[in-house]
């Protein structure tokens, strides 16, 4: 393939192709779930998918190394960190403006949660730690006031969406302003999603294994319906990749 035919598979990958309405508001309830708990409850499970190749090779890491990680701190590193990494994969594969604004929502709730002190579980929280001042809400919100060990979900529930749909969308800003930077091959870029895809698959089967030793609940298949869903979802969009890469060879 010559130089101008890269360059102009590249245009075509990064094409922003008119769509119905219809159309338009699935494609934005897709990206709106995938960067929100799409990323929260998949990223648990290839994490652990993780861990647990580390304690078969003889490296066991603690559990509450596990938990710290994904719901023991404020911050969501991790959750964080898969965000901006499928909006940077998806926004080199897709070019759709409504993935730049999948924070809106998750960031009108977290407000909306702020300003009106709204506590999840207020039966489970103690009255004395509820956020009332300005100071105790930025604590509950963004800080060590709301932890999970003490049955607190509100960052759970409320910040870390917000946290995961921004970065997403930050991976897709990045993905658009340095396009003419980042030159995948086609074949590269649907290897990636296939590679992802394969990853978030096999984690979720080991994940349903390794949890049906102890005693087999339906609750399992909704927990795993949502990374088996990305994952087949990376394979259509790396499907349709080579099918473009195709289109443009012929």
């Amino acid at each position: 393939m010559t130089t101008n035919d890269t360059s102009h598979l590249n245009s075509s990958l990064h094409l922003h192709r008119r769509e119905s309405l219809p159309m338009s508001v699935l494609g934005f309830a897709a990206h709106q779930i995938i960067a929100t708990w799409g990323i929260a409850w998949s990223c648990g499970i290839v994490v652990n998918f993780v861990f647990n190749l580390l304690r078969w090779s003889g490296r066991p890491i603690s559990i509450h190394t596990y938990y710290f990680l994904m719901s023991g701190n404020p911050y969501f590193p991790v959750q964080i960190t898969f965000g901006l990494i499928f909006g940077l994969l998806l926004g080199v594969s897709l070019r759709r403006r409504s993935m730049l604004w999948v924070w809106v929502i998750p960031l009108a709730i977290l407000l909306y949660a702020f300003i009106t002190a709204t506590v999840l579980l207020p039966g489970w929280t103690s009255i004395l730690a509820r956020p009332t001042t300005f100071a105790s809400r930025l604590s509950h919100y963004f800080g060590s006031g709301c932890k999970t060990s003490a049955r607190c979900l509100d960052q759970l529930e409320i910040t870390m969406p917000f946290y995961t749909s921004a970065a997403y969308s930050i991976g897709v800003l990045l993905a658009r302003k340095f396009s003419k930077y980042l030159h995948p091959t086609p074949k590269k870029l649907s290897n990636a999603l296939m590679a992802f895809a394969c990853v978030f698959f096999l984690s979720t089967f080991v994940d349903l294994i390794l949890s049906s030793r102890q005693g087999w609940h339906w609750s399992y298949l909704f927990i795993a319906a949502c990374p088996l869903a990305i994952a087949a979802y990376l394979v259509l969009v790396s499907i349709s990749v080579r099918e473009r890469t195709d289109v443009v060879s012929a």
